[in-house]
């Protein structure tokens, strides 16, 4: 799920890792969250969230997938400067 510069939430379907989203901010947007959950996997797979700013990471979340393929991962919340 993404939330787009006018503030809605926006659900992407990701078909083929690895998978990159690059935007910019406007002006009066002051923080991003970035969730991502799937089903389909093994337990124990592993899955990695980054969120870049400038070229740094300013934010990462690792998950595992459950018994029953299930794999949610959130970063936490980075607020703009």
């Amino acid at each position: 799920m993404a939330t787009t510069n006018n503030s809605n939430f926006e659900t992407l379907e990701i078909t083929k890792l690895p998978w990159t989203l690059e935007f910019t901010a406007k002006s009066g947007i002051t923080s991003v969250i970035i969730q991502a959950n799937g089903t389909g996997g093994v337990a124990g797979q592993t899955a990695s969230l980054k969120t870049y700013v400038g070229g740094k990471e300013v934010a990462t979340a690792t998950g595992s997938a459950l018994s029953g393929g299930i794999l949610i991962l959130s970063n936490n919340q980075y607020f703009l400067k």
